[in-house]
């Protein structure tokens, strides 16, 4: 990835992050192979974000 493409992704997630969502990010290896561990962090975040799950 060049300098410009890797700015742009920042500042796309910087827009995202100001209009109040919220981006997780998983390799996928981590969704084949540690599946629970998503789903961890991805509980985690909902509860974090006010859910009742």
């Amino acid at each position: 990835m060049d300098f410009r493409h890797w700015a742009a992704d920042l500042r796309r997630q910087n827009r995202i992050w100001i209009e109040g969502d919220r981006i997780l990010r998983f390799t996928a290896f981590e969704v084949r192979r540690r599946p629970e561990e998503v789903v961890a962090q991805l509980r985690a975040a909902l509860l974090a974000a006010g859910w009742r799950l």
